[in-house]
């Protein structure tokens, strides 16, 4: 689906699996937005977070950097303009990890740029407190945070094989889709 010009001002959106955990349909999710955002024409890149070092806690906070973690902030978070994070529910909350790696750099390289956020649950609420909180931590971080906020429920049985297999869920996330890239 092309979008009239006057939404095609985006020069690139990082879509972050907020999980280091291998196989998550956090993940998968993050494969669909990829693929909404490919239809729509849009630039985007998926960060799974899986892929950060192991220390990284340790070896890259603090001013300290080196060259692999310097290379992976300024593609994912300097070159982005805009951000999805996929976030699934860890006891009531979100992940450890997606939060360390928001600590591990300077609010600067991320302040005053726009940021949706989905999340993912197996049970009922779709990680509402989670998101939640997230958004807090955004908000102290300058972030501009869409108050659509898809809550994805008993994700296991509305995400089969890359595909949202629920029309309502699927015209929340496209919604949310449109409203980022909207955004001037």
């Amino acid at each position: 689906m092309m979008l009239p010009s006057n939404l095609m001002l985006i020069s690139m959106v990082t879509i972050v699996v907020g999980t280091n955990r291998g196989n998550s349909k956090s993940a998968e999710l993050a494969k669909f937005y990829e693929k909404s955002f490919n239809e729509k024409e849009i630039s985007c890149q998926v960060l799974d977070l899986k892929v950060l070092p192991s220390d990284f806690i340790f070896t890259e906070c603090f001013g300290q950097r080196s060259e692999q973690y310097a290379q992976i902030l300024e593609k994912y978070v300097i070159n982005a303009d805009k951000f999805v994070f996929v976030l699934p529910e860890y006891h009531g909350g979100f992940p450890g990890i997606v939060k360390s790696f928001l600590d591990s750099f300077s609010g600067d390289l991320i302040a005053g740029k726009h940021a949706a956020l989905v999340g993912v649950s197996s049970g009922r609420a779709g990680n509402l407190r989670g998101l939640d909180a997230f958004a807090g931590v955004l908000g102290y971080m300058q972030v501009e945070v869409l108050a659509n906020r898809p809550k994805l429920s008993n994700i296991e049985g509305v995400l089969k094989g890359g595909v949202l297999a629920n029309a309502e869920n699927l015209a929340k996330v496209e919604k949310q889709i449109l409203q980022l890239i909207s955004i001037i």
